[in-house]
């Protein structure tokens, strides 16, 4: 049976969550990102159980791996049996460079 691995949240993907919630909060969709964090936390526990999924991108050294039934996707890499999110993306938005 497959070790689950440990997990962390980068500092980029803390505030990728936060502006998220600001965002939705301020139409008044808390729901929808209740329902969008439940589906974030289950990416997670995927890729902690199946840290090779997602598509390895070699410009950034990480992995992508789209949140089901969602347009958003987590950037992560995995590290010393740590799995690092990177950044929670929207498709539609512009993501900077990630060393």
């Amino acid at each position: 049976m497959a070790r689950t691995l440990h997990y962390r949240l980068s500092t980029s993907a803390t505030k990728d969550l936060q502006d998220l919630r600001c965002f939705l909060k301020e139409r008044m969709e808390i729901e929808v990102f209740m329902v969008l964090r439940k589906r974030i936390v289950t990416a997670i526990t995927l890729i902690r159980e199946f840290p090779e999924l997602g598509q390895y991108n070699n410009d950034i050294q990480a992995r992508i791996f789209p949140i089901s039934k969602t347009q958003y996707i987590l950037i992560f890499r995995v590290k010393n049996d740590v799995v690092e999110v990177l950044r929670i993306f929207h498709t539609a938005q512009k993501r900077e460079t990630i060393r």
